[in-house]
Order: C-alpha cells, then sequence, then structure tokens
C-alpha cells in the first residue's frame, strides 16, 4: 500500500509540475480508420410574408417553415497516420487549428478522454460546437457550425468515428496525411 500512495503522489506532483497534462488526449499513434459523415440543413428564422397571412393561419405556415431542410449526408472513410504529436493534443488531432484557426474559442472541457469547445467565428456571424470523446484504440466526436444568414441559419454537421488499425504508419506515410493516408479532420 506504501508504495501505491508513492506511485500516486509522484503523479500528482508530476501532473501539478507539468509533467502530465491533461489536455493529452487518450488515443494511440498509428493508422487509424475516420468515417465521416457531414449533413447540411437550413432552417428559415425570419418570415416577411407572415404579415399578409391571416392570423389563424399563420402559426401553421411558420411552424411548417421552421422544419430544417437538409442535403442527404455525405459519408466518407479513410485512413490516416496518427503521429505521437497529434496523439498529445485535441486541436491538431480534431484539426480545429486548421480549420477554425481565426475563430474566438471557449474551451468547457479538456481532458484526456473529452474535449468540448464552443466557437464564435466571422464576427458572430458563425457559430458552433465541437464535442469528442476518445478512448486509447477509438474516437467519437461532433462539430456542428451555424452559419447566420439573413432569413434562415445553415448548419453544418460533421459527426466522425475513429478507430486504431495499427500501430504502425506506413515509412513514407506524411503525418496525418497522403500514402494511403490522408489529412485529419
Amino acid at each position: 500500500m506504501k508504495g501505491g500512495a508513492t506511485a500516486l503522489l509522484a503523479l500528482a506532483l508530476a501532473a501539478a509540475s507539468g509533467g502530465v497534462s491533461s489536455a493529452d488526449v487518450k488515443v494511440k499513434p498509428g493508422v487509424w480508420e475516420w468515417r465521416v459523415t457531414t449533413t447540411v440543413s437550413e432552417v428559415r428564422t425570419s418570415f416577411p410574408e407572415a404579415s399578409q397571412v391571416p392570423a389563424d393561419e399563420r402559426a401553421k405556415i411558420e411552424a411548417a417553415t421552421r422544419r430544417p431542410v437538409a442535403a442527404p449526408p455525405q459519408v466518407s472513410t479513410e485512413r490516416r497516420c496518427v503521429t505521437p504529436a497529434m496523439a498529445r493534443g485535441w486541436a491538431e488531432l480534431t484539426g480545429l487549428n486548421r480549420a477554425y484557426g481565426e475563430c474566438k474559442r471557449e474551451t468547457l472541457t479538456q481532458t484526456a478522454a473529452a474535449y468540448k469547445v464552443s466557437l464564435v467565428c466571422s464576427q458572430g456571424k458563425v457559430t458552433g460546437s465541437v464535442d469528442y470523446a476518445a478512448a486509447p484504440e477509438g474516437i467519437t466526436g461532433k462539430t456542428t457550425m451555424v452559419r447566420h444568414e439573413s432569413g434562415y441559419d445553415r448548419i453544418d454537421t460533421t459527426q466522425v468515428s475513429a478507430l486504431r488499425l495499427d500501430a504502425a504508419c506506413p515509412k513514407t506515410a506524411d503525418p496525418g496525411g497522403p500514402s494511403g493516408l490522408s489529412k485529419p479532420p
């Protein structure tokens, strides 16, 4: 018991001194298969023509036109090389820096197993959320971005499910990139 307490104390001291970061992701490096499903939908937010409709019909029409209109989901599957450096950081692993680097971020949760961020981009014209969970050999996540346009909102949703296939990336693989492997999401 004494040895276990010493190991626990050492881990706590390492975490306090920066030796262990809660930002380190729980995933293992290697070849991963990523399944990405992207959905785009639009929802009307204003109805200028509603004033021309009798009041008793207006509520029905507004309810009907507020239903989202969605394009069919687009699904892709690809293999990616996750390097040790990518496996240590959520922003790199999720592609957040590359895709939304100009956005203001508020990190809601950042642990080895979970990552939640809210985003505000284009001076508030685009808002979104990122929500990922990780295990050593699996990742699930969802990114939702809402573009506020005049009269409607466009909602882009990306769902990710990834599984680790192999411990070693091909020697010719670009980290996170080609050679039969492609860039992170």
